[in-house]
């Protein structure tokens, strides 16, 4: 629920700005791809304070990142330097929320 209720927020403010078309590297796509399989990774995990499960968590995400060709790190970095970059980031955005649409009718 938390996870709709972000995208769709995020969705309609993209939806209402404008800013002239832009092509994602495919370095950006891939983070986006990586973003989408993050997200479902999130809900489908669910909440845990257990360490076990914890650090079960921590490691299905490397290798999620690792599979995209990301650390934790570079993927923090480039994610934020992206959501700060209107231009880049709504295309990229309108993909994300497509690909994540997809991925939880499955």
């Amino acid at each position: 629920m938390k996870q709709t209720l972000v995208i769709g927020t995020l969705f309609l403010l993209v939806a209402c700005s404008k800013t002239a078309p832009y092509e994602p590297s495919e370095r950006e796509e891939r983070l986006l791809k990586g973003y989408a399989s993050l997200v479902v990774h999130q809900e489908s995990f669910g909440r845990t304070s257990n360490p076990d499960s914890i650090a079960l968590y921590l490691q299905q995400t490397d290798s999620i990142l690792d599979s995209y060709d990301f650390t934790r790190e570079e993927f923090r970095t480039e994610f934020e330097e992206l959501i700060n970059s209107p231009e880049r980031f709504e295309p990229i955005f309108q993909k994300l929320y497509s690909d994540l649409q997809k991925q939880t009718r499955k």
